[in-house]
């Protein structure tokens, strides 16, 4: 059983230890070590975590005991003895410091970081941008991420995530000079949110299932609200669904948040029966009210229709998605079957085509 984490506690001081290995060591109970002299070592007892000095013969107790248990060491975890003795049972190995003395991908980020600072002082169209302006093209590099990564190219996806980061880097970049708040209070404020809402990976909360991940995430943004002195009622949580996210996809999340609150059917009859109501409403707002009235009762159509895809479990956003495109693929067809340009065609001549060519799809 790999039940061991060999942990490297760096050259010296806390300040020069990895996240990663910071993270491990807090979470460990107790931490294993060959000696309690560490600079490391001494900060985790200075601060409340329990550490043990441990021997040779111990540690082969602790395998015997096949528990999982944490040791660290100064330096690098390959570089003590006892750690290579403990190689076989190594589950995770975390360096303490970087591998790399300059890491590559840092260098990367600091000179992309440079290079949008640099476009943003001395290019006059990226001059004039202002967060409010560059919205529509962070929604427009959103989706065109989203594309890509089902459409599985990865070249293009690594394309489309650059621009996603650049429209991200641009906003930074303008609160930057602002003297608002720049990359360093972006970073901490994601990383400590990750933090909190993460206690069964970061403390000690046990939970085992998704599910139960999104109920302690939902607790703990409200106890967040709280703290704040915001009110979680239901009309303020609807009220945070974000005004630029899709009407469908809007429509989703304010129907599930509806009737995690018990304002839900009974069962899926009642919903088809509300579906057949408000369809009755819209027939008759058509024959007989203005166009106001119509359009209402068709968002009414659409609203239960939403709530009938999620008793379905169907994504609605997902499901008319596809329907696009198979109608585009199929219009393609009919192009290609048409052999001149559709408006030539008859509406019997176009509807034949349009058959032959769902038949054609649907063999392939």
């Amino acid at each position: 059983m790999k039940q061991c984490t060999l942990i490297g506690l760096g050259p010296g001081s806390p300040d020069h230890l990895t996240f990663r290995a910071k993270i491990a060591c807090e979470q460990a109970k107790p931490l294993y070590v060959k000696d309690k002299d560490h600079p490391v070592v001494i900060d985790l007892q200075q601060r409340g975590y329990p550490i043990q000095e441990i021997t040779l013969e111990e540690v082969q107790n602790l395998l015997q005991q096949d528990q999982p248990f944490s040791y660290a060491v100064p330096g690098h975890p390959l570089e003590d003895e006892m750690s290579q003795a403990l190689g076989p049972y190594c589950g995770a190995l975390i360096p303490g410091v970087s591998i790399r003395r300059f890491p590559q991908d840092l260098e990367r980020l600091e000179q992309f970081m440079a290079i949008v600072a640099k476009v943003r002082s001395e290019c006059p169209w990226d001059a004039a941008q202002t967060p409010a302006s560059l919205c529509p093209y962070v929604l427009e590099e959103a989706y065109e991420t989203v594309d890509a990564i089902e459409s599985g190219d990865i070249q293009h996806i690594q394309e489309e995530l650059g621009d996603l980061l650049l429209q991200i880097a641009l906003q930074a970049q303008i609160f930057s000079e602002r003297g608002l708040f720049g990359w360093a209070e972006i970073a901490q404020g994601i990383t400590d949110k990750l933090i909190r809402r993460h206690p069964h990976v970061f403390a000690e909360a046990d939970l085992r299932t998704p599910e139960e991940v999104s109920i302690t995430w939902e607790q703990i943004k409200s106890q967040e609200a709280q703290a704040k002195g915001i009110t979680q009622t239901l009309s303020t949580k609807l009220a945070k669904i974000p005004r630029s996210m899709s009407s469908l996809g809007a429509c989703l999340k304010i129907s599930q948040k509806v009737a995690a609150l018990g304002f839900e059917w009974p069962d899926l009859g009642s919903v088809w029966a509300k579906f057949d109501e408000e369809l009755e409403e819209l027939k008759q707002a058509i024959g007989h009210e203005s166009a106001k009235r119509q359009g209402e009762e068709l968002g009414d159509v659409l609203f239960t229709l939403v709530n009938l895809a999620r008793w379905l479990e169907v994504n609605p956003e997902i499901a008319l998605q596809e329907t696009n495109q198979r109608f585009l693929a199929r219009i393609e067809q009919v192009e290609s079957l048409a052999g001149r340009p559709l408006s030539d065609h008859s509406l019997e001549e176009l509807e034949s085509l349009w058959q032959q060519a769902k038949q054609k799809l649907a063999g392939q």
